[in-house]
């Protein structure tokens, strides 16, 4: 399970990781896939991106010149998506509010 955490506030025009916490022993093997919505629902098959491991949490580059550059001002549900042995999850892991 993720634990939903604060809202994460970033200008739109900055290029940061999103770092998404993933408690327990998740199969570190499989790239995690982050995905950002504007809408309620859950994500698309196409709505989804590659991040990375990184202590504990995926992560994915966000803004100009990032791993995901279409992301306008305003609120976006995070999700999250991973293998652990037989599952994977589709968690909705918080938002992100780009200025």
């Amino acid at each position: 399970m993720v634990t939903t955490r604060t809202p994460l506030v970033m200008a739109h025009t900055t290029r940061e990781y999103v770092h998404v916490p993933v408690p327990g022993s998740p199969d570190l093997t499989t790239a995690p896939e982050l995905a950002f919505l504007a809408t309620q629902g859950n994500p698309d098959e196409d709505d989804w991106h590659q991040a990375a491991w990184h202590e504990g949490t995926a992560r994915l580059r966000v803004g100009p010149g990032g791993d995901v550059t279409d992301l306008d001002e305003g609120t976006y549900r995070i999700w999250i998506r991973f293998t652990a042995g037989p599952e994977r999850p589709v968690i909705n892991a918080g938002l992100l509010i780009l200025t």
